[in-house]
C-alpha cells in the first residue's frame, strides 16, 4: 500500500450466527439434556480494495453529471492543478458503486 501511494479501503460485514448441538435439545424442558458437543458459527465477510489507477480510470469512464458545462482548462503558462486525493477517492467510490 505504501509503495502504490493509494488509499486502501476495507469492508467488514457481520451476519447471523448459528448454534449446533449433538444430541439436539429435547422439546420437553423437564427432560435432562447432556450434549456431547456444541458449536457456535458466526458469519463474517470481508473485502479489501486498493484504490489505484485501475479504480480511478473506472470512475473517469462515468459520464459527467452536467454535460452542458465545458471543462475549464488551465490558462497557458500555468502549472496543471494537483488532484485532491479525497476528491479522487470519492470519484473512485462513485465509480465502483455506479453513482
Amino acid at each position: 500500500v505504501k509503495k502504490a501511494g493509494a488509499p486502501f479501503l476495507s469492508f467488514i460485514a457481520y451476519g447471523p450466527e448459528a448454534n449446533f448441538a449433538q444430541p439436539p435439545r429435547p422439546k420437553d424442558p423437564k427432560i435432562p439434556w447432556e450434549p456431547k458437543w456444541t458449536a457456535k458459527v458466526r458469519f463474517k465477510s470481508t473485502a479489501s480494495l486498493l484504490l489505484s489507477e485501475g479504480t480511478r480510470s473506472r470512475a473517469a469512464e462515468q459520464p459527467p453529471s452536467s454535460a452542458s458545462q465545458p471543462e475549464s482548462k488551465p490558462a497557458q503558462g500555468s502549472a496543471p492543478s494537483v488532484p485532491n486525493p479525497v476528491e479522487e477517492g470519492v470519484k473512485a467510490l462513485r465509480g465502483i458503486f455506479g453513482r
